[in-house]
């Protein structure tokens, strides 16, 4: 985001969501879907995303990668 793209986390653990609350899951019972949610980006994907957008989008997350 501090560089001008935005990205979102798309995959929260479905026990977390509201819906589920009365089910009784707790936090730390799928700690692998835990880690997914806390290590996933969702970089911008849209049918109007322009090719310069595209090769904006590679460029930050190569040097993203590399630091």
């Amino acid at each position: 985001r501090e560089h001008g793209v935005l990205v979102q986390v798309n995959y929260m653990p479905a026990y977390w969501h509201p819906a589920f609350e009365d089910l009784g899951y707790k936090r730390g019972m799928c700690p692998n879907a835990e880690t997914y949610y806390e290590q996933e980006i969702s970089l911008p994907m849209f049918a109007d995303l322009t090719a310069d957008q595209v090769s904006r989008v590679v460029e930050v997350l190569r040097n993203a990668l590399a630091a």
